[in-house]
Protein backbone atom coordinates (compact mmCIF):
# COMPACT_ATOMS: atom_id res chain seq x y z
CA UNK A 1 0.00 0.00 0.00
CA UNK A 2 1.18 3.51 -1.16
CA UNK A 3 1.09 5.62 1.91
CA UNK A 4 1.51 9.47 1.09
CA UNK A 5 2.83 11.86 3.34
CA UNK A 6 2.24 15.74 3.48
CA UNK A 7 5.24 17.89 5.07
CA UNK A 8 4.57 21.54 5.42
CA UNK A 9 7.74 23.96 6.07
CA UNK A 10 7.95 27.14 7.77
CA UNK A 11 10.73 29.75 7.05
CA UNK A 12 12.55 31.19 10.53
CA UNK A 13 13.92 34.36 10.07
CA UNK A 14 17.56 34.56 11.58
CA UNK A 15 17.19 35.43 15.10
CA UNK A 16 14.41 33.60 15.80
CA UNK A 17 14.62 31.45 18.76
CA UNK A 18 11.95 28.49 18.61
CA UNK A 19 9.78 27.83 21.39
CA UNK A 20 10.79 24.60 23.19
CA UNK A 21 7.57 22.59 22.26
CA UNK A 22 8.17 23.24 18.86
CA UNK A 23 11.16 21.41 18.95
CA UNK A 24 10.50 18.32 20.85
CA UNK A 25 7.78 18.04 18.32
CA UNK A 26 10.10 17.69 15.46
CA UNK A 27 12.13 15.52 17.38
CA UNK A 28 9.09 12.96 18.11
CA UNK A 29 7.69 12.99 14.42
CA UNK A 30 11.62 11.47 13.43
CA UNK A 31 11.80 9.08 16.07
CA UNK A 32 8.31 7.57 15.59
CA UNK A 33 8.92 4.45 13.84
CA UNK A 34 6.63 0.64 13.86
CA UNK A 35 9.21 -2.72 13.55
CA UNK A 36 7.92 -5.81 12.46
CA UNK A 37 9.75 -8.63 13.66
CA UNK A 38 9.13 -10.25 9.28
CA UNK A 39 7.89 -8.72 6.18
CA UNK A 40 6.17 -12.18 5.70
CA UNK A 41 4.31 -14.63 8.43
CA UNK A 42 3.39 -18.02 7.41
CA UNK A 43 0.55 -19.67 8.79
CA UNK A 44 -1.47 -23.00 9.10
CA UNK A 45 -4.97 -22.65 7.86
CA UNK A 46 -7.08 -23.10 11.33
CA UNK A 47 -4.23 -20.77 13.21
CA UNK A 48 -5.04 -17.97 15.22
CA UNK A 49 -3.90 -14.81 13.65
CA UNK A 50 -3.62 -11.50 16.47
CA UNK A 51 -2.26 -8.03 14.75
CA UNK A 52 -0.61 -6.98 17.93
CA UNK A 53 1.43 -10.21 18.53
CA UNK A 54 3.24 -9.13 15.24
CA UNK A 55 4.13 -5.81 15.10
CA UNK A 56 5.16 -2.71 18.16
CA UNK A 57 5.40 0.91 17.96
CA UNK A 58 7.55 2.76 19.60
CA UNK A 59 7.54 6.88 19.89
CA UNK A 60 11.23 7.44 20.78
CA UNK A 61 12.09 5.14 23.42
CA UNK A 62 8.43 4.71 24.20
CA UNK A 63 6.38 1.66 23.51
CA UNK A 64 3.02 2.92 22.11
CA UNK A 65 0.32 0.25 23.06
CA UNK A 66 -1.58 -1.40 20.08
CA UNK A 67 -5.52 -0.25 19.27
CA UNK A 68 -4.80 2.55 21.82
CA UNK A 69 -6.32 5.45 19.12
CA UNK A 70 -2.55 6.00 17.71
CA UNK A 71 -1.15 2.51 17.00
CA UNK A 72 -3.67 0.18 14.94
CA UNK A 73 -4.25 -1.84 11.97
CA UNK A 74 -6.03 0.12 9.24
CA UNK A 75 -5.96 -2.45 6.40
CA UNK A 76 -6.92 -6.42 7.54
CA UNK A 77 -7.92 -9.22 5.11
CA UNK A 78 -6.28 -12.20 6.96
CA UNK A 79 -8.62 -15.08 6.65
CA UNK A 80 -7.14 -18.13 8.29
CA UNK A 81 -10.10 -20.18 7.68
CA UNK A 82 -8.62 -21.10 4.07
CA UNK A 83 -5.51 -21.03 2.25
CA UNK A 84 -4.21 -17.72 0.75
CA UNK A 85 -2.05 -14.56 0.33
CA UNK A 86 -2.97 -11.61 2.53
CA UNK A 87 -1.81 -8.23 4.06
CA UNK A 88 -2.79 -6.09 7.05
CA UNK A 89 -1.19 -2.33 6.69
CA UNK A 90 -0.41 -0.96 10.43
CA UNK A 91 -0.42 2.80 11.13
CA UNK A 92 1.38 5.03 13.74
CA UNK A 93 -0.46 8.35 14.03
CA UNK A 94 1.22 11.18 15.88
CA UNK A 95 -2.13 13.05 16.98
CA UNK A 96 -0.28 16.05 17.98
CA UNK A 97 2.05 16.63 14.51
CA UNK A 98 -0.94 15.24 12.62
CA UNK A 99 1.79 12.69 10.91
CA UNK A 100 1.76 9.25 10.71
CA UNK A 101 3.69 5.92 9.40
CA UNK A 102 2.19 2.86 7.99
CA UNK A 103 4.12 -0.44 7.31
CA UNK A 104 2.94 -3.88 5.60
CA UNK A 105 2.86 -7.00 6.34
CA UNK A 106 2.48 -10.14 4.03
CA UNK A 107 0.12 -12.80 5.50
CA UNK A 108 0.45 -16.54 4.00
CA UNK A 109 -1.77 -19.09 5.25
CA UNK A 110 -1.01 -22.44 3.81
CA UNK A 111 -3.08 -25.50 3.58
CA UNK A 112 -0.94 -27.94 5.65
CA UNK A 113 -3.46 -30.92 6.12
CA UNK A 114 -2.60 -34.11 4.15
CA UNK A 115 -3.17 -37.38 4.30
CA UNK A 116 -0.65 -39.63 3.59
CA UNK A 117 -1.25 -43.08 2.02
CA UNK A 118 2.35 -45.57 1.68
CA UNK A 119 0.80 -46.97 -1.36
CA UNK A 120 -2.88 -46.46 -3.32
CA UNK A 121 -3.37 -50.19 -3.53
CA UNK A 122 -3.07 -52.72 -0.86
CA UNK A 123 -3.45 -56.53 -1.63
CA UNK A 124 -4.39 -58.97 1.31
CA UNK A 125 -5.39 -62.26 1.23
CA UNK A 126 -8.63 -63.65 2.31
CA UNK A 127 -8.90 -64.16 6.04
CA UNK A 128 -6.55 -61.16 6.63
CA UNK A 129 -7.17 -58.77 9.37
CA UNK A 130 -7.11 -55.34 7.69
CA UNK A 131 -7.10 -52.37 10.50
CA UNK A 132 -7.60 -49.11 8.84
CA UNK A 133 -5.10 -47.21 11.05
CA UNK A 134 -2.17 -49.20 9.65
CA UNK A 135 -2.66 -47.81 6.31
CA UNK A 136 -3.22 -43.82 6.37
CA UNK A 137 -1.21 -41.20 8.15
CA UNK A 138 -2.46 -37.30 8.79
CA UNK A 139 -0.61 -34.35 9.47
CA UNK A 140 -1.15 -30.68 10.46
CA UNK A 141 1.84 -29.02 9.52
CA UNK A 142 4.59 -30.82 11.19
CA UNK A 143 1.98 -32.54 13.80
CA UNK A 144 0.64 -35.70 13.08
CA UNK A 145 -3.02 -36.52 14.02
CA UNK A 146 -3.64 -39.45 15.58
CA UNK A 147 -6.51 -41.97 13.79
CA UNK A 148 -10.06 -41.91 15.51
CA UNK A 149 -9.77 -38.84 17.39
CA UNK A 150 -12.45 -37.43 15.84
CA UNK A 151 -10.98 -35.16 13.10
CA UNK A 152 -9.24 -38.38 11.56
CA UNK A 153 -11.18 -41.46 10.39
CA UNK A 154 -12.77 -43.56 7.69
CA UNK A 155 -16.26 -42.00 6.25
CA UNK A 156 -16.16 -45.18 4.15
CA UNK A 157 -14.69 -48.51 4.23
CA UNK A 158 -16.36 -51.42 2.70
CA UNK A 159 -13.45 -53.88 3.07
CA UNK A 160 -14.32 -57.57 3.80
CA UNK A 161 -11.18 -60.11 3.97
CA UNK A 162 -13.83 -63.34 4.15
CA UNK A 163 -14.06 -63.32 0.63
CA UNK A 164 -12.14 -62.14 -2.52
CA UNK A 165 -12.66 -58.54 -4.15
CA UNK A 166 -11.88 -55.17 -4.52
CA UNK A 167 -12.88 -52.98 -2.34
CA UNK A 168 -12.29 -48.84 -1.07
CA UNK A 169 -11.42 -47.20 2.28
CA UNK A 170 -11.97 -43.19 1.93
CA UNK A 171 -9.90 -41.29 5.00
CA UNK A 172 -11.18 -37.84 6.09
CA UNK A 173 -9.15 -35.47 8.06
CA UNK A 174 -11.58 -32.29 9.07
CA UNK A 175 -9.99 -28.95 10.59
CA UNK A 176 -12.98 -28.01 12.85
CA UNK A 177 -11.96 -24.36 13.38
CA UNK A 178 -11.43 -23.40 9.61
CA UNK A 179 -14.17 -25.72 8.92
CA UNK A 180 -12.44 -27.52 5.92
CA UNK A 181 -11.17 -31.30 5.20
CA UNK A 182 -9.28 -33.25 2.86
CA UNK A 183 -10.28 -37.02 1.92
CA UNK A 184 -7.76 -39.86 0.66
CA UNK A 185 -9.47 -42.90 -1.20
CA UNK A 186 -6.83 -46.17 -0.80
CA UNK A 187 -8.01 -49.68 -3.11
CA UNK A 188 -7.70 -52.63 -1.15
CA UNK A 189 -7.88 -55.90 -3.16
CA UNK A 190 -8.45 -59.50 -1.49
CA UNK A 191 -7.03 -62.64 -2.86
CA UNK A 192 -7.80 -66.19 -2.64
CA UNK A 193 -4.93 -67.70 -0.47
CA UNK A 194 -1.93 -68.69 -2.80
CA UNK A 195 1.14 -70.45 -1.31
CA UNK A 196 3.66 -68.64 -2.63
CA UNK A 197 7.56 -69.41 -2.92
CA UNK A 198 10.30 -69.72 0.45
CA UNK A 199 12.55 -67.30 1.17
CA UNK A 200 15.74 -68.75 2.33
CA UNK A 201 18.19 -67.15 4.89
CA UNK A 202 21.55 -68.12 4.54
CA UNK A 203 24.54 -66.92 6.71
CA UNK A 204 27.97 -66.97 5.98
CA UNK A 205 31.64 -65.29 6.36
CA UNK A 206 33.30 -63.50 3.56
CA UNK A 207 34.67 -66.45 2.19
CA UNK A 208 30.79 -67.97 1.64
CA UNK A 209 31.38 -70.78 4.29
CA UNK A 210 27.88 -71.23 6.42
CA UNK A 211 28.47 -70.18 9.97
CA UNK A 212 25.14 -70.71 11.37
CA UNK A 213 22.24 -73.23 9.69
CA UNK A 214 20.02 -71.54 7.16
CA UNK A 215 16.77 -69.82 7.95
CA UNK A 216 13.44 -70.96 5.37
CA UNK A 217 10.13 -69.42 5.67
CA UNK A 218 6.96 -70.09 3.61
CA UNK A 219 3.86 -67.96 3.04
CA UNK A 220 1.05 -66.75 0.99
CA UNK A 221 1.67 -64.45 -1.78
CA UNK A 222 1.46 -60.65 -0.80
CA UNK A 223 2.48 -62.05 2.84
CA UNK A 224 4.73 -59.98 4.25
CA UNK A 225 7.97 -61.86 5.80
CA UNK A 226 11.02 -60.56 7.73
CA UNK A 227 14.31 -61.15 9.12
CA UNK A 228 16.81 -59.72 11.68
CA UNK A 229 20.89 -60.30 11.94
CA UNK A 230 21.70 -62.74 13.89
CA UNK A 231 24.64 -62.16 16.44
CA UNK A 232 27.32 -65.46 15.77
CA UNK A 233 30.18 -65.66 18.27
CA UNK A 234 33.52 -65.07 16.53
CA UNK A 235 31.93 -62.92 13.91
CA UNK A 236 31.11 -59.35 13.42
CA UNK A 237 28.30 -58.62 10.80
CA UNK A 238 29.27 -57.04 7.41
CA UNK A 239 26.83 -56.60 5.28
CA UNK A 240 23.02 -58.06 3.91
CA UNK A 241 22.53 -59.18 0.43
CA UNK A 242 18.63 -59.51 -0.63
CA UNK A 243 15.75 -57.96 0.97
CA UNK A 244 15.00 -58.56 4.49
CA UNK A 245 11.73 -57.20 4.80
CA UNK A 246 9.82 -58.04 1.85
CA UNK A 247 6.98 -60.02 0.64
CA UNK A 248 6.00 -63.65 -0.52
CA UNK A 249 6.19 -63.94 -4.59
CA UNK A 250 5.51 -66.62 -6.78
CA UNK A 251 9.57 -66.82 -6.86
CA UNK A 252 12.17 -68.24 -4.65
CA UNK A 253 14.06 -65.75 -2.93
CA UNK A 254 17.46 -65.69 -1.15
CA UNK A 255 18.52 -63.14 1.51
CA UNK A 256 22.62 -63.82 2.73
CA UNK A 257 24.00 -62.39 5.66
CA UNK A 258 27.77 -61.81 5.58
CA UNK A 259 30.20 -62.12 8.37
CA UNK A 260 33.39 -61.00 8.79
CA UNK A 261 35.29 -63.82 11.17
CA UNK A 262 36.75 -61.65 14.68
CA UNK A 263 40.95 -61.60 14.49
CA UNK A 264 42.16 -63.40 17.79
CA UNK A 265 45.49 -61.71 19.43
CA UNK A 266 47.64 -64.97 20.21
CA UNK A 267 49.37 -64.95 23.58
CA UNK A 268 52.86 -64.79 24.01
CA UNK A 269 54.78 -67.51 24.77
CA UNK A 270 56.34 -67.36 28.30
CA UNK A 271 60.51 -67.30 28.31
CA UNK A 272 62.22 -70.46 29.25
CA UNK A 273 64.29 -70.09 32.38
CA UNK A 274 67.96 -70.86 31.91
CA UNK A 275 69.19 -74.97 32.16
CA UNK A 276 72.46 -74.01 32.89
CA UNK A 277 72.91 -75.16 37.43
CA UNK A 278 75.46 -74.20 39.11
CA UNK A 279 76.31 -76.70 42.15
CA UNK A 280 76.44 -74.87 45.51
CA UNK A 281 79.78 -75.39 47.58
CA UNK A 282 79.21 -76.20 51.06
CA UNK A 283 82.10 -75.52 53.08
CA UNK A 284 83.70 -78.08 55.30
CA UNK A 285 84.35 -77.32 58.86
CA UNK A 286 87.15 -78.31 60.60
CA UNK A 287 87.41 -79.88 64.21
CA UNK A 288 90.40 -79.45 65.79
CA UNK A 289 90.17 -83.38 68.08
CA UNK A 290 93.74 -82.63 69.94
CA UNK A 291 91.85 -79.42 71.15
CA UNK A 292 88.55 -81.60 71.94
CA UNK A 293 88.53 -82.65 75.65
CA UNK A 294 85.46 -84.64 77.48
CA UNK A 295 84.30 -83.30 80.14
CA UNK A 296 82.38 -84.85 82.96
CA UNK A 297 79.24 -82.99 84.03
CA UNK A 298 79.39 -81.36 87.15
CA UNK A 299 76.99 -81.49 89.73
CA UNK A 300 73.81 -80.77 89.27
CA UNK A 301 73.77 -80.33 85.19
CA UNK A 302 72.02 -82.89 82.88
CA UNK A 303 73.44 -85.73 81.04
CA UNK A 304 73.54 -84.82 77.51
CA UNK A 305 71.66 -87.07 75.27
CA UNK A 306 74.66 -88.24 73.79
CA UNK A 307 76.17 -89.46 76.81
CA UNK A 308 72.92 -91.51 77.85
CA UNK A 309 73.00 -93.33 74.55
CA UNK A 310 76.59 -94.45 75.28
CA UNK A 311 75.52 -95.52 78.91
CA UNK A 312 72.81 -97.64 77.94
CA UNK A 313 75.39 -99.38 74.97
CA UNK A 314 77.57 -99.90 77.98
CA UNK A 315 74.69 -101.77 80.28
CA UNK A 316 73.57 -103.59 77.00
CA UNK A 317 77.14 -105.10 76.37
CA UNK A 318 77.85 -106.04 80.04
CA UNK A 319 74.47 -107.93 80.05
CA UNK A 320 75.22 -109.83 76.86
CA UNK A 321 78.64 -110.59 78.57
CA UNK A 322 77.19 -111.63 82.13
CA UNK A 323 74.79 -114.18 79.89
CA UNK A 324 77.50 -116.09 77.50
CA UNK A 325 79.92 -116.38 80.81
CA UNK A 326 76.84 -118.28 82.59
CA UNK A 327 75.80 -120.51 79.58
CA UNK A 328 79.82 -121.50 79.24
CA UNK A 329 80.32 -122.26 82.70
CA UNK A 330 77.02 -124.18 82.92
CA UNK A 331 78.44 -126.52 79.90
Amino acid sequence: MLAIFVLSFQFIPSGIVLAESTVQEQSIQENDRIELPNDTVTLNVGDIFSPENYATAFRGDQEIPYGDGEFTAIFNDVDTSKAGTYTITYRLENVMAGTFIDKTMTVIVQDNDRIELPNDTVTLNVGDIFSPENYATAFRGDQEIPYGDGEFTAIFNDVDTSKAGTYTITYRLENVMAGTFIDKTMTVIVQDSILGADVTIHYQDTEGNTIAPDVVKSGNIGDPYSFEQLTIDGYTFKEVNGNPNGTFTDTAQTVTYVYTKNTINQPLEPTKPSESYTKPVVKAKTINSASTTATLPQTGETNSPLLTDVGAMILLASGAYILTFKRKKSN
